[in-house]
């Protein structure tokens, strides 16, 4: 049965509008910039700042397609694939993933790392959103990495481990602070599935004995 995961609406409207507004910015400063060296007639810097323009005129597509708001699943876990936004991966393909919980941080920087710290050891709260990163090879054998937000963090790193994916790595972040989780979804969720057989086993036999 297939799993899906959605993205968090308003974060992506945010991150695009935030994406869009930075990347304008720095094209208006360029193409400025670039126009100050065309009057003096130096046509070195003249380029250099107009190439540079082509950089946060890439930026914005790519903000458009990373955080969607078409409200169509962004992350779906098979029993045989992943598919992340319109690529599919298979199991083999997949070397690792990455979660990324931001949280926000206390008054002071002291309290924010010890909020991360007492973070460390937990199951992180299923209400969690957080940034997705699955790192697989592509055809060529090369290294690569998809992105995605989707809104249940932890059901989507369990979606992963069910599938069979065995390296992942949860880290939570605040400002400039991070901590790398030592939580062990894979016991945990064996655990639970140990007490689910165990509590559908005493049904079992109450039904029975009755």
């Amino acid at each position: 049965m297939a799993k899906e995961f959605f993205a968090d609406i308003e974060y992506n409207r945010q991150k695009r509008r935030s994406a869009i507004i930075l990347n304008s910015l720095l094209i208006v400063l360029t193409v400025g910039t670039a126009s100050i060296f065309i009057a003096k007639r130096d046509w070195v810097f003249s380029a250099f700042f107009l190439l540079f323009t082509i950089i946060p005129m890439l930026t914005i597509p790519s903000a458009y397609k990373n955080f969607p708001v078409h409200g169509k699943p962004v992350l779906t876990v098979t029993d045989k694939e992943v598919l992340v936004m319109d690529m599919a991966l298979k199991l083999k393909d997949i070397s690792s993933f990455k979660a990324i919980i931001t949280l926000p941080p206390c008054k002071t920087e002291l309290e924010t790392v010890k909020m991360l710290e007492e973070f460390r050891d937990i199951r992180p709260d299923e209400a969690f959103d957080g940034d997705f990163d699955i790192y697989y090879y592509n055809e060529k054998g090369k290294k690569q990495t998809v992105f995605s937000h989707v809104k249940n963090v932890v059901g989507a790193i369990e979606a992963l481990i069910e599938l069979g994916v065995k390296n992942y790595s949860l880290v939570y972040s605040a400002k400039k602070n991070t901590v790398k989780s030592t939580f062990d979804f894979k016991s945990d969720m064996a655990n639970r599935r140990q007490a689910e057989m165990s509590k559908a086993g005493k049904k079992s036999k109450t039904k029975q004995l009755i």
